[in-house]
């Protein structure tokens, strides 16, 4: 290697001993303005290109955000078009998934995938150009090679797009679990370190609620194991700390027959419990206290409301109290692989049996054939007409009573949701009269 380099060298200088008219010819001649002008031209090119690029960002963008905006306004007047049963039957979390992640993603791909879609299809047009230019031969192989590629790509896609389909329904569904747990019609709740709820009560509650009962039904029903765990309730204030209930979920419409089944075993447990407690659902101090709040013109039938109440009266005379959750709606029932919990003990309190049975029954819309199923698994061989006549009054006193406390609540807050209960329950008992 030390030899070649000093006859390198010995080259070199027996180069420099040449005449310059040979010199000119043997020298590298390096042309510097050429050199100059294609990298003036690359400069401007890459300069050019990325001011195309930013406004192409730009114009993309505004186009993704305003066909969003123009998205969720026509989501927005699809919904205040729809019946309030729509409603009823699909989780918020999930509605509210639809019209923030569903959009966000349609947005996302449009900023995304559009531009590049575009630019991607000016190189690709380009390139096919320039390579059967250059070899048509090679150009069809690269060509054909990459329909394989599409058709492979497609066949992934086939098979990949249910499982995006089912990662967005299951985001639904958690976002369903987590407005619904985490929010509520009386309270604020909160979740601290993946570990317990937060309570704390919204101004303007509801006057017919004591906290201490509250605290009554928390240790009545402790061994129960049927709700979640109390770690601190102050009687005061009102705030209240519980026990997480990790990996559960609320009921997806329809109801699962399991499910059903469950919850009207949790009731009988219920039910069955002796416990101390002496405070008792008091039907007509909160139907009245309701009523006395809001205006006469939104009283309903007289004539009806008081055969109701007479009727349920009727049947309630010398039958026992039994401890009770008396407020079964979607949002207080939660259910894991192996058990069902009733959360929310405000409204829990001695109250007669057709009470928490007629309000799972009202309150979740239950079917002919879920009725008929739930009453089963509760009564068992002793099911009958007379019992099921009972529950059908309990259910219209009920629908009276709720409807008097959406209108004392919408009063009190102005939020439009009391409204709309208001109104689902003053139809029933339309449709309860013409009948």
């Amino acid at each position: 290697k030390g030899k070649k380099d000093i006859n390198v060298n010995a080259l070199y200088k027996k180069l420099d001993k040449l005449p310059n008219s040979i010199k000119t010819l043997v020298e590298p001649n390096m042309n510097l303005s050429k050199i100059k002008s294609i990298v003036t031209l690359l400069i401007t090119l890459y300069v050019i290109s990325a001011i195309f690029t930013y406004f192409e960002a730009i114009t993309m963008t505004q186009a993704a955000n305003r066909f969003a905006r123009k998205l969720r306004t026509s989501i927005s007047t699809k919904i205040n078009k729809l019946p309030l049963k729509y409603f009823d039957q699909h989780a918020t979390g999930d509605i509210l998934s639809r019209v923030t992640n569903d959009i966000d993603t349609i947005a996302q791909a449009m900023n995304q995938s559009l531009s590049t879609l575009v630019s991607s299809t000016t190189l690709l047009i380009g390139t096919i150009i320039m390579m059967f230019v250059t070899n048509w031969i090679l150009a069809l192989t690269a060509i054909f090679s990459s329909l394989f590629g599409f058709i492979f790509m497609a066949l992934v896609l086939g098979k990949s797009q249910k499982y995006f389909t089912a990662r967005q329904k299951e985001l639904g569904n958690l976002n369903g679990h987590i407005e619904e747990i985490y929010s509520g019609f009386s309270n604020q709740n909160f979740i601290i370190n993946d570990a317990y709820i937060l309570r704390i009560l919204r101004p303007n509650r509801d006057e017919t609620l004591l906290i201490k009962n509250e605290i009554e039904n928390y240790k009545a029903i402790e061994n129960l194991k049927i709700s979640e765990k109390l770690i601190y309730l102050d009687e005061n204030n009102g705030i209240k700390i519980t026990k997480f209930i990790h990996q559960t979920h609320y009921y997806s419409s329809p109801l699962k027959i399991e499910e059903i089944k469950s919850v009207a075993k949790n009731i009988k447990k219920l039910h069955k419990l002796k416990t101390n407690i002496n405070h008792k659902y008091d039907y007509l101090y909160k139907l009245n206290c309701y009523k006395n709040r809001i205006p006469s013109s939104l009283y309903l039938n007289k004539e009806y409301e008081d055969s109701v109440i007479s009727k349920m009266n009727q049947i309630t005379k010398n039958k026992p109290l039994v401890m009770s959750h008396n407020d079964l709606v979607k949002g207080n029932i939660l259910f894991s692989k192996n058990k069902t919990y009733f959360i929310d003990w405000e409204y829990g309190s001695l109250n007669y049996e057709y009470f928490d049975l007629a309000s799972f029954i009202s309150e979740n819309n239950l079917n002919n054939k879920e009725i008929d199923i739930f009453l089963n698994e509760y009564y068992k061989a002793k099911l009958n007409e007379t019992i099921k006549n009972r529950i059908s009054i309990f259910i219209k006193a009920l629908d009276i009573l709720f409807y008097y406390w959406a209108c004392y609540y919408y009063f009190l807050r102005k939020d439009s949701i009391y409204k709309e209960i208001a109104n689902e329950k003053k139809y029933r008992i339309t449709s309860s009269l013409r009948s």
